[in-house]
């Protein structure tokens, strides 16, 4: 299959929730891919599966269809869009675009985990508004502090596809659920794809 395996040395503190495993892995998994030549990385949960048999292709063409503006580049050095999925990109959490998915070009996914590991202890800790205001400040992007604000960013750095366009399979929470992140009475909580 052409598969390698990194084993990475454990964190010595696992940070909140575990994130400083995350990071290690992610680093890791991106400087074996930049090793190897990779020009696009996708960072993915070894907990999901992605049916899609043309995942990257379609990724890649999204990011070629929905170029990032001159002057986005210009200004903040990201060469392309970063992509994330519906799963955990919320509409109404500050800045929280999903971590557990995420394709880009390799120097902006190397750009994202260039965070610090985690040290400190919060009280309802989010992984992904940590890694997504970091990822901001490496680059230069005003954060600001509304939804607004987030949705600003997101707009002109990222893509969320639709976690049916990867053929998304997590075995947690509503798994048995066709479309999981779906929900038909209420007002969705989450970014999705249009």
């Amino acid at each position: 299959l052409g598969v390698k395996v990194l084993l990475n040395k454990p964190p010595v503190n696992p940070g909140e929730r575990h994130v400083n495993y995350q990071i290690v892995s992610a680093r890791a998994g991106i400087a074996e891919a930049k090793k190897r030549g990779a020009k696009y990385v996708l960072k993915t949960r070894t907990d999901q599966r992605l049916y899609s048999s043309n995942v990257l292709g379609l990724l890649y063409a999204l990011i070629k269809v929905f170029p990032l503006a001159d002057k986005v580049k210009r200004q903040y050095g990201q060469r392309e869009r970063l992509i994330g999925i519906t799963s955990d990109t919320s509409r109404y959490k500050l800045f929280h675009f999903s971590d557990q998915f995420l394709f880009g070009h390799i120097d902006d996914i190397e750009r994202y985990w260039a965070v610090k590991l985690f040290e400190e202890h919060i009280e309802k800790f989010k992984p992904e508004r940590y890694f997504f205001t970091s990822y901001l400040r490496n680059i230069g992007y005003p954060e600001g502090g509304t939804h607004m604000d987030a949705w600003k960013a997101y707009a002109e750095l990222c893509i969320v596809a639709d976690d049916s366009m990867v053929d998304l399979f997590w075995y947690k929470y509503n798994y048995h659920h066709v479309f999981r992140t779906v929900s038909y009475s209420e007002q969705p909580g989450y970014i999705s794809f249009s």
